[in-house]
């Protein structure tokens, strides 16, 4: 059995950093002190112990590099874990297969070791040298979000009120890591891009395919793509996905059921849809996505993506998918 030092140094303890000795964080710096305070007042966002590695994953894969989750380390006793969204690599680097399939969430133990001043034990993130120790996991985080170190970038702290209880706050409920479930679903406006038959390709690849397709007809056809419209979606999970053109002009109305819905997700690559209309409502980087569904005639049946991407940047595609994935494909 596996016990944690979080009683320790539990994730909202007030160490007393003033005066620091041994690498601790000066606690009269004032941007400190009010990380400090931020970290303090989200530790309910970013510290959920019993989540586990494919979690972490789900969470931040399509959330801004920075974003973290700390959890309690299953493999490493008296630890805690670090998953935190990377940026991309850069165009001329190669990401590995394994980076892409993770979502760009990198992870981390972060050790439980004795202060150097003897107060007991503090918190060092492992495998690098020369590590400051902090008497507890809100000096980590506040620290990190200011001086990345051997990290992959800066930690960005949430909101003091998650955006995801922002967004879901009309929903009869949420599930454990912020998933909507049940009650009347939910409604976002999005940019339909197109339908693309994948053949019986199945999750990620069929995505891939998909939206590869649809970004090359639009960089390369005269006419770009013809089914592009703006289209308000909406799920419910007795009903399963329905969208329509808002403008009508082109007539776009589909109907997925519930038993059609095999996938839903974001481009595995990470690629985003632009365009001039986009970029006039100053919206450069919107998020691609796509429904993968099972079209079935007489006996035999193919796979078809329907292509979508962000519209408004106060309405998130990650929202959207995690509802369908839960509610449908779970």
């Amino acid at each position: 059995m596996l016990y944690y030092s979080a009683h320790l140094v539990p994730p909202n303890y007030s160490g007393n950093a003033t005066g620091a000795i041994g690498g601790l964080v000066d606690g009269a710096d004032w941007e400190h002190q009010e990380l400090m305070k931020q970290a303090k007042n989200t530790f309910r966002e970013w510290y959920l112990p019993d989540a586990t590695r494919e979690d972490v994953i789900y969470m931040l894969r399509d959330r801004d590099p920075g974003s973290f989750i700390i959890r309690n380390s299953i493999s490493c006793v008296n630890s805690f874990s670090l998953g935190i969204k990377a940026p991309p690599y850069p165009p001329q680097a190669a990401a590995t297969s394994d980076f892409l399939r993770s979502g760009q969430v990198k992870h981390f133990i972060i050790g439980t070791v004795p202060m150097y001043d003897g107060r007991g034990d503090g918190v060092q993130l492992c495998g690098f040298n020369d590590q400051p120790v902090f008497p507890a996991l809100t000096d980590f985080v506040s620290h990190h979000c200011l001086h990345p170190g051997p990290l992959p970038c800066a930690l960005r702290l949430p909101s003091s009120i998650s955006a995801s209880q922002q967004r879901l706050g009309g929903y009869d409920s949420i599930t454990k890591y912020g998933v909507p479930a049940g009650g009347s679903g939910i409604m976002v406006d999005m940019l339909y891009l197109g339908c693309v038959p994948v053949d019986r390709l199945e999750k990620s690849a069929a995505i891939r395919k998909a939206i590869s397709h649809i970004l090359s007809l639009a960089a390369t056809s005269v006419n770009g793509l013809p089914k592009r419209c703006e289209v308000t979606i909406h799920a419910k999970p007795t009903e399963g996905v329905k969208f329509t053109d808002r403008s009508k002009r082109n007539l776009v109305e589909k109907h997925l059921k519930p038993s059609q819905i095999l996938f839903c997700g974001s481009d595995p690559e990470g690629r985003n849809y632009v365009d001039a209309g986009l970029r006039n409502r100053g919206f450069v980087h919107a998020k691609t996505f796509g429904i993968l569904i099972r079209k079935k005639q007489l006996w035999m049946h193919e796979n078809l993506v329907y292509v979508f991407s962000e519209l408004d940047p106060n309405q998130s595609a990650v929202t959207l998918i995690n509802y369908i994935s839960h509610t449908f494909t779970s």
